[in-house]
């Protein structure tokens, strides 16, 4: 077993949520820096990854652990002696090419290889689901960065660990967006740029409880700004 890790993450940013969840970010990324592993049994909170696609026993929920705020990262599964089909690997096209993303698919089923390539362009103008929630259950998965300096956010949970939903939108430049709270009991909001909510400056990359029904944010960078919500 082997588990491969040359991201690095920000020391120093670490945050931990109430104990409900630990956010941390890349930092100075390279082409070709990677997290991976080559067993199941290596994978990063397995209750996450018991969903399955449309009934599709090996493309299934996976730890929705990562997101690509900056830059451009790839995803890649390969398998050996795994029951991958072809009708699987068209399950999760149709997948992938229905996400508000710019993506390239390579599939290589004689190879056992499927390897999909996004570049972050705030392409999502409405609230949608985590992009790339879904990959195929096989022993070997890798994230890969394809771009120096891309950024990545990773969020672990720490309690409650299948209860947590996440949604995102993309805010273009100068964009002012009424950021409404779902009916729940505890809602986390994460903002990849600088922005203004009510007035008030907060800093990229920084994380807030919301409490109120609705919160005024105005992107204030000169990029595109993704605000996720992590609620249960």
């Amino acid at each position: 077993m082997t588990v491969t890790k040359t991201i690095l993450f920000d020391s120093e940013y670490v945050k931990l949520l109430d104990n409900n969840l630990e956010l941390s970010v890349s930092k100075n990324t390279k082409v070709g820096n990677e997290l991976s592993r080559t067993k199941l049994v290596e994978m990063v909170q397995p209750d996450l990854h018991s969903t399955l696609l449309n009934g599709k026993e090996n493309v299934t929920t996976n730890g929705q652990n990562y997101i690509l705020t900056e830059g451009k990262k790839s995803i890649t599964w390969e398998w050996d002696e795994e029951p991958i089909t072809e009708s699987d690997l068209d399950e999760l096209t149709t997948y992938i090419n229905s996400l508000d993303e710019t993506v390239q698919i390579f599939r290589d089923f004689e190879n056992k290889t499927y390897k999909v390539t996004f570049e972050y362009l705030g392409e999502n103008s409405s609230w949608n689901p985590i992009s790339f929630a879904y990959g195929l259950k096989v022993h070997k998965a890798k994230v890969k960065i394809e771009q120096d300096d891309s950024i990545l956010f990773c969020i672990q949970r720490k309690n409650d660990i299948t209860d947590w939903n996440i949604r995102h939108i993309d805010l273009s430049p100068g964009q002012v967006f009424d950021v409404e709270k779902i009916e729940s009991n505890v809602c986390y909001v994460l903002f990849s740029q600088a922005v203004s909510v009510g007035g008030t400056a907060i800093d990229k990359h920084e994380c807030r409880k919301q409490t109120s029904a609705s919160i005024e944010v105005t992107n204030t960078s000169s990029k595109p700004c993704k605000v996720i919500q992590i609620y249960k």
